[in-house]
């Protein structure tokens, strides 16, 4: 809303000043015998004349910022709403062009600017040593799993490494992305995948994997569960899939469906799940600990078919539409 302390100036359409209002004046530090009949690029910067000469070619009004510049070389940040004036035949005649001084608005906003910048490396930092803090732990994990001589406490060592490796993978890409809240998933799954392998495939089978993710974009809060989904399934097909085989394959697929849900899906070719054990059910910690973040985490549901193998799937509603980046990596 423009007050009577805006300044006001009529340029005519070959870009001559020919009024100005006393604020002009005295905002700018001119007499109206310097000002007046003088070129508009006298007090305006570039971009504010370039903006007023598209106005003139289109003949309709406009608001735009500028700048404008006093007689010792200030710099004055200005909000301008300009108008065309016609005679009575149409022909443009003038323009009128009421402009605010915005210095403390611009000032306001580079301070919230600075402070934005300022929070966006505290919370880089905090993804840093949060990521730093998990490879810690893991590495103890690690350690403590290469001591132990029983089987299970070695399994159940490697379980909870993993686990601790994808959410340091996550707090990873966030360190490093230019997008603080927001996780594409399928870097992030294909790293998860690869660890994965090397943790529990090394020196027994050949599993090959493949994971097609269509660069899914997830916020934080839901990329940590499906982390977790994807490591506790893909744990579990190499633990128990491919017993008694020497190969076998698993994919991971996260796609969009419509009314902006998600499906993750984790299928591989062994040996499949038998029939008498009912995964909404079971008492295994990974399995349970799926559907707790599937239904608790993501607040959606969890799914199993048997066809050449097993595949459990879970389907979620995204909290913001997904961006999609066409790839397939085996």
């Amino acid at each position: 809303m423009h007050t009577m302390m805006d300044t006001l100036i009529v340029v005519d359409s070959g870009g001559t000043i020919r009024k100005a209002n006393k604020v002009t004046f005295a905002l700018l530090g001119y007499n109206e015998d310097e000002l007046i009949g003088t070129p508009v690029d006298k007090i305006m910067n570039k971009e504010g004349k370039e903006e007023l000469a598209r106005l003139i070619k289109a003949g309709s009004a406009h608001i735009f910022e500028a700048t404008y510049v006093t007689k010792e070389g200030k710099e004055v940040p200005v909000e301008c709403s300009a108008a065309p004036m016609t005679d009575k035949n149409g022909e443009l005649k003038s323009i009128v062009c009421v402009a605010e001084d915005i210095t403390e608005r611009k000032r306001a906003e580079a301070k919230i600017q600075a402070s934005l910048r300022e929070k966006e490396v505290l919370l880089r930092e905090i993804h840093h040593r949060v990521k730093n803090n998990l490879q810690i732990i893991s590495s103890l994990l690690s350690m403590q799993a290469m001591k132990a001589t029983d089987r299970r406490v070695v399994e159940s060592l490697l379980d909870s490494r993993g686990r601790i490796q994808t959410m340091s993978l996550i707090h990873s890409h966030l360190y490093q992305s230019e997008n603080l809240e927001q996780v594409e998933m399928g870097t992030t799954i294909r790293k998860m995948v690869n660890f994965l392998l090397q943790l529990y495939a090394k020196d027994r089978k050949t599993i090959t994997s493949v994971v097609t993710a269509g660069g899914t974009i997830l916020p934080i809060s839901q990329a940590i569960p499906c982390g977790l989904i994807v490591n506790e399934l893909v744990s579990n097909a190499l633990k128990h899939a491919f017993n008694g085989m020497t190969e076998g394959s698993i994919e991971i697929a996260m796609r969009e469906l419509p009314g902006d849900r998600i499906q993750l899906g984790v299928k591989d070719n062994g040996s499949g799940i038998p029939e008498e054990l009912d995964i909404y059910k079971t008492d295994t910690l990974g399995l349970k600990l799926v559907r707790t973040l599937a239904e608790v985490q993501l607040k959606g549901t969890m799914g199993l078919t048997r066809d050449g193998g097993t595949e459990i799937y879970i389907q979620f509603k995204t909290m913001r539409n997904a961006g999609r980046v066409e790839e397939r990596n085996e």
